[in-house]
């Protein structure tokens, strides 16, 4: 089941192709060998061409900060995330958020990374296989922290 967490602050209209990233491919042995994230300069270069959106494969690991760090700029965008309820996106947002890597050599404290969630994720849509193919499982609205819990509307599921 995979979930979409996507910042919904509508576009500008449609970018030319010349302000597309080049997508970087890593052979799939080398996927499962990496365990730390590289930050790539790619998105450093596509957010000077001012990009109406900033679309993301998967977020597995600590480069979610610079997801959302990117999104808090002004740009939305959206990234898939492996979870199964609107409530299990962000808590795997939170442990990708908080690991470390040589960019990130210190894991971001919760009441940090929480608010920075909040603030730029504000659409989870959940998509579940089934036999007719995926489906909508359930769609929630991100409004907040309070504390140490989100609040969420769910709009359905």
């Amino acid at each position: 089941v995979e979930s979409k967490a996507t910042a919904s602050r509508g576009a500008r209209g449609r970018s030319p192709a010349s302000q597309v990233a080049p997508a970087v491919t890593v052979p799939a042995a080398e996927q499962r060998a990496r365990i730390e994230y590289v930050p790539l300069p790619e998105l450093k270069r596509a957010l000077r061409k001012r990009p109406d959106r900033i679309i993301v494969g998967e977020v597995r690991g600590v480069e979610a900060v610079d997801l959302l760090d990117a999104w808090g700029t002004g740009h939305s965008g959206l990234t898939t995330v492996h979870a199964s309820t609107p409530e299990t996106t962000l808590t795997r947002l939170e442990a990708c958020v908080r690991g470390v890597s040589p960019s990130h050599p210190q894991p971001l404290p919760l009441d940090v990374a929480r608010p920075l969630i909040a603030s730029n994720v504000h659409l989870i849509v959940c998509l579940a296989r089934t036999p007719a193919g995926r489906q909508v499982s359930a769609v929630a609205r991100v409004h907040g922290v309070s504390g140490e819990n989100y609040t969420i509307e769910r709009i359905t599921g």
